[in-house]
């Protein structure tokens, strides 16, 4: 008998494209390098499963490119549908300044059996230590070109700077950009969005529009004669519609900008925060360059001193020692420290700035050895709360980009926008163990939380473990006046919402909203009639589609009578269950209790 033959198939090479540009300039860069790529894979039998771009993000740092993030992302969970990485060359892969964190990140790869190639480099040619002493080659030569170029860019602008020109983008309100020509004779100004007529141009800064000259003398005056705060001066330029600037709503950090720029003075400031081999910027700056008077001031030099010294009274710059001095000083006056007590003080640090230094206001008693008279430990379960719910949004809107979807993530709100044409929110319910012993899921559910679908996830009662999903339509939820309830074991009105993975949002999504379009077109309703609907039901107006007619009313009141006489006498309107002014509230316990379901079958 001849032996059997077990014949093995190649695994087909499967991969996924990282494409990167570093500025919105580089209008083919993406085509161009995606072209580059699609061939090298036809040329290799290669079949691309997935595509990362990140466009106009700098390579210096990997914090700040989402597609780079979310590719390792998946690579380190190992549930990633690729077993290559194709890029076009080192610099596309990263200019980071270390070239070892490059390598880094190609040796994560690496590690779970994932090939990282790039396809315009011809490492393949070299075989042994010779291609990893080009790959370490390249890298440094894309850190240093990234450098110089840097060192370039600062000193042409320092340059510039010395001669008095505009180095910068759109100046703030009040001023405008000229455009000088060679011979420094002024030519006209340049609007927002746009750019300089010729090449040979320069910019420099000139009072602007008269209306906005009036605005900024406004906010000055306020805030250094009439002693308004900050927060009221921003109050009263958003509710005067002649001192918005392009439409655009005032801010708080908008105005204390122009309350510390020297420019509506006349003085123009140069300050490089530039430090050569270094990513992030300096505290300080390095270098500063002063013209004074270069064209006549917008504001009174008399009100900029004055707003200048108010300024330096209210915003001090702290550091830890003296945050905790003061912290000592407080908790020695009045036998306690609370956050109305920090915010009370005049002069003294906020508690959002003991936030800041310490990350808790808790951190910052126990560093100035003050235990807290109540429990605290909401504090770190909030923030663990807040990591957790981030995680699981990233996760979600993870396996939704695997299938196609583009998604917009609101963080605040725990809201996925999806193709722009449906929404979820993501809630985390933590168990709760009642004093009867029964374990229950509580929460709540605001109007502005009131997506298509509402993604539940069920935790136990350490909040560390997800017990069980539910994918819910929000018009369909039942509520009680304050909340909802569900028990351990649900009626299969609630249960027939329950999903197993992620990967079942997409299609249940959309045979949902597929039902939605198919009744509003059956009822002859529209989405402004259900829009209108909802507004009245939030205002708590009454809804004139559901008043009852004469006919109905007049039908009513046969049947009371009838139920009257049928009773042999009047009854209490309050003691029938058919003539109750309100339906009763269905109680929202387990089904062993054998009531309604919180969230009932459409």
């Amino acid at each position: 008998m001849s032996p059997k033959l077990h014949i093995v198939q190649a695994t087909q090479r499967r991969a996924a494209l990282y494409l990167r540009m570093s500025t919105d300039r580089q209008k083919y860069s993406i085509e161009n390098q995606s072209c580059a790529l699609y061939a090298y894979a036809v040329e290799h039998d290669i079949e691309v499963v997935e595509q990362f771009c990140d466009e106009a993000k700098s390579g210096l740092t990997f914090e700040g490119r989402p597609a780079m993030r979310r590719l390792i992302e998946q690579v380190k969970s190992g549930q990633c549908g690729f077993n290559s990485i194709l890029t076009y060359d080192v610099s596309r892969w990263g200019r980071y300044q270390d070239a070892d964190e490059s390598a880094y990140y190609e040796h994560l790869c690496r590690q779970a059996g994932i090939e990282v190639i790039y396809c315009a480099e011809g490492f393949d040619a070299y075989e042994g230590p010779i291609s990893f002493v080009l790959k370490s080659l390249k890298r440094t030569m894309a850190a240093e070109y990234s450098r110089d170029l840097s060192q370039k860019v600062t000193d042409a602008r320092w340059r510039m700077a010395k001669a008095g020109l505009h180095t910068g983008s759109r100046p703030r309100i009040g001023l405008c950009r000229a455009v000088v020509n060679k011979d420094g004779v002024v030519e006209g100004t340049v609007e927002d969005g746009c750019c300089r007529h010729h090449p040979g141009d320069q910019l420099m800064i000139r009072p602007g529009p008269r209306h906005e000259q009036v605005v900024v003398q406004r906010i000055f005056r306020q805030y250094a004669e009439l002693r308004l705060s900050i927060p009221a001066i921003v109050k009263g330029l958003n509710d005067d519609p002649a001192a918005r600037v392009n439409g655009r709503c005032w801010t708080f950090s908008m105005v204390r900008m122009i309350l510390i720029d020297e420019r509506y003075i006349g003085n123009l400031v140069f300050r490089s925060f530039h430090q050569t081999g270094q990513i992030k910027r300096a505290k300080m700056p390095t270098r500063i360059i002063r013209h004074e008077g270069v064209f006549d001031p917008i504001v009174p030099l008399s009100l900029y001193q004055a707003a200048a010294k108010r300024l330096s009274q209210t915003w001090k710059a702290w550091d830890k020692a003296s945050l905790l001095d003061s912290l000592k000083e407080v908790y020695a006056e009045n036998g306690k420290v609370t956050t109305q007590i920090l915010n009370s003080r005049c002069g003294g640090p906020s508690s959002t700035t003991y936030a800041k230094h310490f990350g808790s206001l808790v951190n910052a008693y126990l560093a100035a050895g003050i235990q807290p008279t109540k429990d605290c430990s909401w504090v770190a379960r909030r923030a663990a709360n807040n990591s957790d719910r981030k995680k699981m949004m990233n996760d979600v809107a993870a396996t939704l980009m695997a299938q196609g979807h583009s998604v917009q993530m609101n963080y605040k709100e725990c809201i996925l926008d999806v193709d722009a044409s449906w929404g979820i929110h993501i809630k985390l319910v933590r168990a709760k163990r009642l004093k009867t012993g029964f374990v229950r899921w509580m929460f709540e559910l605001v109007d502005a939380h009131r997506t298509d679908l509402l993604l539940l996830l069920r935790l136990d009662q350490t909040g560390s473990h997800v017990e069980d999903m539910y994918l819910v339509p929000t018009l369909s939820i039942r509520r009680t006046p304050d909340h909802v309830v569900l028990g351990r074991v649900n009626n299969l009105g609630t249960e027939m919402y329950r999903i197993g993975a992620f990967s079942e949002i997409p299609p249940l999504a959309n045979r949902y909203l597929a039902d939605v379009e198919d009744c509003m077109a059956h009822f002859g309703r529209t989405q402004q009639d259900v829009d209108k609907r909802f507004s009245r039901r939030r205002a708590k107006q009454p809804d004139p589609a559901l008043e009852p007619s004469e006919a109905a009313r007049t039908k009513e009141a046969r049947r009371i009578n009838r139920i009257r006489s049928q009773a042999g006498g009047k009854v209490r309107r309050a003691s029938h269950p058919q003539l109750s002014a309100t339906p009763p509230v269905p109680r929202t316990d387990d089904v062993r209790h054998g009531s309604k379901a919180n969230i009932p079958r459409i």
